[in-house]
């Protein structure tokens, strides 16, 4: 079986992710054995030895203080870069003991030998403030920030701050968010409709049908990962790749890009998993890879799949990412995007996401890493939360990726079951929907008289903030 790897060496090695990515990079580093100034493309560090603090600015969509990191007495003493590119910087203090690792995303690297508390002073009033085990998620409709724990130490709320207390091989990663801007004249431009295939011995559609799907949206995501695959939880190879590539061409023809399935979570490949491949949909529960023992393995095979050029989709859909590792997910989806280039689309589902969370009062207290989301065009989130989309915070701070990782959001709403309501409040968020072909009469009337008429609108208005 596949071993998990380190989570340690995968977020601070130097070898991984040192240089700019996704339009995000270090834009400024002056560092001196008391003083660093961190400039990123969304966020300003600034790191003062003598106070034994780092201040974080963020700049989009304006710049202010969202956030102050206290370390102890000492802790940045002697500050010395250790290792810098385009995308990041590694820097040494207290004699090598203290790690400070700023990526060109705005997540701060935090590590001491020493251990002791590390203090989080907010410099904004959060909207949301969500808390699961040593993780924090805080909100407000301008961005926000996240804090989150890689080991075993506690994390306790005063009335003031957030005081995390770290053991001698605990990280902490602290994300200043958005990381990058919106892309807003996309998000109103391109509309993902999902359709199912015709059945599991013959997905691939007619030209007909497809021309049909094409009066709804201009981004295909082909529904039911099964039935595209010969053996889908344990390689990417299709049933019919001549059917598959006509697929794909035809979508080009009538100008719609087209996503496939690959999901890491149901990737089974090198796991103890392996005899469940291919048991779905007849397994009454299909278990997931929530560690990411074997994230190596599946980034060789969607690397396979998309240098196959026949074979090659513009984008890939992930059907859940590790749940139970914010380390190897941040990795996965990096490595991903070096295999996608700028060009090519990715979109994660992560309705249920790292570090995960629970339901309290009725409400989600879940907690995710726009740091990870930002490496995504679309995310989608809403899957099974039907009864929370009336919420004033989830369609806000869980579907929407505006002003938090800059992806675009989009609804999950496996129903279909769309109203002037829903549609209101999803398009206040800065949300976006999946459209399900073939809508209903209703949903088709709704789409055309409202929604894609709002949407449009929004395209000629970009928010100032």
């Amino acid at each position: 079986m596949a071993t998990p790897p380190d989570e340690r060496e995968l977020m601070l090695s130097p070898d991984n992710f040192l240089e700019a990515a996704w339009g995000m990079r270090l834009e400024g580093v002056e560092a001196s054995s008391e003083r660093a100034h961190i400039t990123t493309t969304g966020a300003v560090f600034e790191a003062d030895a003598a106070r034994g603090r780092i201040v974080c600015r963020a700049r989009l969509p304006r710049e202010r203080r969202v956030l102050t990191v206290g370390l102890a007495k000492g802790a940045l003493a002697g500050m010395r870069v250790r290792a810098k590119g385009s995308g990041a910087v590694i820097i040494r203090a207290d004699g090598g003991r203290t790690l400070l690792r700023i990526n060109s995303d705005s997540l701060l690297h935090v590590s001491t030998e020493r251990g002791g508390e590390v203090v989080l002073q907010s410099g904004m009033k959060p909207a949301l403030r969500n808390i699961w085990l040593a993780n924090l998620l805080c909100l407000d409709p301008e961005g926000g920030f996240g804090a989150y724990l890689i080991g075993d130490g506690p994390l306790m709320e005063t009335k003031r701050n957030w005081i995390f207390t770290l053991q001698a091989k605990d990280l902490l990663v602290v994300s200043i968010f958005p990381p990058r801007p919106y892309p807003w004249k996309r998000s109103t431009e391109e509309v993902v409709v999902c359709h199912p295939p015709r059945s599991a011995e013959g997905p691939y559609w007619e030209r007909s049908e497809m021309e049909g799907i094409a009066r709804w949206g201009n981004v295909l995501l082909p529904a039911n990962e099964m039935q595209w695959w010969k053996h889908w939880n344990m390689a990417f190879e299709p049933r019919n790749a001549r059917r598959w590539a006509q697929t794909i061409r035809w979508a080009h023809e009538l100008g719609m890009r087209i996503f496939i399935y690959a999901s890491p979570f149901y990737f089974y490949r090198g796991t103890r998993y392996e005899p469940w491949s291919d048991k779905y949909p007849e397994a009454t529960i299909i278990p997931g890879v929530g560690n990411g023992q074997n994230v190596e393995l599946f980034l060789a095979e969607i690397k396979r799949l998309m240098n196959t050029k026949a074979i090659a989709p513009d984008g890939l859909y992930f059907d859940g990412i590790y749940a139970g590792s914010v380390a190897r997910s941040y990795y996965l989806v990096r490595k991903t995007r070096e295999i996608l280039g700028d060009q090519r689309m990715l979109m994660l589902h992560t309705t249920g996401n790292p570090p995960g969370g629970a339901y309290v009062k009725g409400y989600c207290s879940f907690i995710y890493c726009p740091f990870i989301d930002t490496y995504a065009d679309y995310h989608y989130r809403g899957e099974g939360e039907g009864a929370r989309f009336g919420h004033p915070d989830y369609l806000r701070y869980f579907v929407s990726g505006y002003n938090i990782s800059n992806a675009i959001g989009l609804l999950c709403n496996y129903d279909g079951t769309l109203s002037p309501e829903l549609i209101d409040k999803m398009l206040e968020a800065k949300a976006r929907l999946m459209v399900y072909s073939p809508p209903t009469p209703e949903n088709a009337r709704l789409l055309r008289e409202l929604y894609f008429p709002r949407l449009r609108a929004q395209g000629e208005e970009i928010p100032k903030r």
